[in-house]
């Protein structure tokens, strides 16, 4: 009876510390880029024309760190974000905003890459933002 319940013990601390170490793992993906730093930025994928159905994936969501980190930099000209990333999903004057597909959460939602620029069209800041 003894050794049974030395066993069980034993499982159960086993058990715990590979949840622990699983849930640590997933915490440093998570912040260190998650779904949004898979891949390096490839212009051919970036620019592929998507299908109904591949809109409900997360078709550019791992290239998104990449770009908004390396590929776009404060100081370049809206002409030069349009240059490497192509026609924008959507457009304002002052934003343009890339639609990633549905990356993060419960993907009922879609994620965004949002290029921002100031007054004289200079990109200011990037984000990727849930909608």
């Amino acid at each position: 009876m003894r050794n049974s319940v030395l066993r069980a013990i034993k499982w159960l601390v086993l058990g715990a510390v590979v949840l622990f170490v699983a849930y640590g793992g997933w915490l440093y993906w998570l912040f260190h880029g998650g779904v949004f730093a898979t891949s390096r930025f490839d212009s051919t994928a970036w620019s592929t024309k998507q299908t109904n159905e591949s809109v409900s994936h997360c078709y550019r969501g791992g290239m998104a760190k990449h770009v908004k980190e390396q590929v776009l930099r404060p100081g370049l000209k809206r002409e030069e974000v349009l240059r490497i990333l192509g026609q924008p999903d959507f457009e304002k004057p002052d934003e343009v905003h890339y639609v990633l597909g549905m990356c993060s959460g419960l993907r009922i939602d879609f994620d965004g890459l949002h290029v921002y620029f100031n007054s004289t069209g200079e990109l200011e800041r990037v984000a990727i933002l849930q909608h």
